[in-house]
């Protein structure tokens, strides 16, 4: 199963939908849908004039939706298909357990929980690092690693197994200095203000949770989306697999441009399925006869092919012999 990830600063600046002419844009709208994205993440979403123009548009094309929003607060809404997941499963879920949950102090985070039709749990959460109010320049990013590390990760920590998830927006992270292939070096960012909060930290810690960052170019660079040069809206995805990641350009809708990543997801029947080639326990396949098997029972090419086998691995539906030969 593949999914299609966006998202996207729009710019509401706490807008309190009175105070100013801020409105959410029909052209806006429009570039959203344009996108055909299965899951959407907007940061600085607020309650605003066009609001009945986006729910339209969400319902025209077959999406639901959540939304957190407090007066002179930024908010986050969160979009999803509505044909992947299981409608009457999630509107019990809401009305009746903890599906959703949110904050506006510190990092704007927006959580929902989301049964899938294919059978695995979706955790989406949309967040929104505050910036400015506290002091000079090293204290603000001081004041965001301390909310990234107090008010973001808890909500992370505890991992359910056989659930995606997907953490995305606006880190509001300063350009980084350092290499993005290599863990971060305290060196590379001495004497500048971000020391503390960086796009080197934000990816070691969500790496340390088994988080994979999906905005990287093809050498493990940072992809701006802010301004046409800051790096600092970014999709972690935890239980997929980053396929490709790229902007689209907003013209003066928003300072930041759109985020978009690819991923696959393998599901329960991949896993078994693969394994079952091995039913007798004695089998022994090389890598090549098992691609073959692959991508004609699965569909899956090459490259997709060899992760699936990697996952199989780690999760003890096949055994690596080496050589580059499986059992079971």
């Amino acid at each position: 199963m593949e999914l299609k990830i966006m998202t996207w600063n729009i710019k509401g600046a706490a807008s309190l939908g009175w105070n100013n002419q801020y409105k959410i844009d029909s052209l806006m709208v429009d570039k959203i849908i344009k996108q055909d994205a299965d899951i959407i993440v907007l940061t600085e979403f607020v309650i605003a004039k066009g609001l009945d123009y986006l729910f339209e548009r969400f319902q025209n094309e077959g999406y639901i939706w959540f939304i957190s929003n407090r007066s002179g607060k930024n908010g986050i809404l969160i979009g999803i298909k509505k044909d992947l997941i299981k409608a009457d499963d999630l509107v019990n879920e809401v009305y009746n357990s903890n599906t959703i949950s949110s904050v506006v102090e510190g990092c704007n985070i927006l959580r929902v929980a989301i049964p899938l039709q294919c059978g695995i749990n979706l955790c989406i959460i949309g967040c929104r690092m505050e910036t400015g109010g506290a002091g000079n320049l090293q204290a603000q990013y001081d004041s965001a690693s301390n909310n990234f590390d107090n008010i973001l990760l808890p909500m992370i920590s505890s991992l359910e197994k056989d659930h995606i998830y997907i953490v995305c927006g606006d880190f509001n992270n300063a350009r980084c200095c350092g290499n993005l292939n290599e863990k971060f070096n305290p060196r590379n960012y001495n004497g500048k203000a971000q020391i503390n909060y960086n796009l080197n930290i934000i990816k070691d810690k969500f790496e340390r949770i088994g988080f994979k960052m999906t905005n990287v170019g093809k050498t493990g660079e940072s992809i701006p989306t802010h301004n046409g040069y800051v790096p600092d809206d970014h999709i972690f995805v935890h239980g997929l697999e980053p396929k490709k990641s790229d902007t689209t350009a907003v013209d003066k809708l928003s300072d930041h441009d759109i985020l978009v990543a690819e991923c696959l997801a393998f599901l329960n029947k991949d896993y078994e399925a693969t394994g079952d080639y091995f039913k007798d326990g004695g089998e022994t396949y090389t890598i090549e006869e098992l691609l073959i098997k692959i991508e004609s029972d699965l569909g899956y090419g090459q490259a997709d092919g060899e992760k699936l086998i990697k996952k199989c691995v780690e999760r003890g539906y096949i055994s690596d012999c080496g050589n580059n030969t499986y059992s079971r």
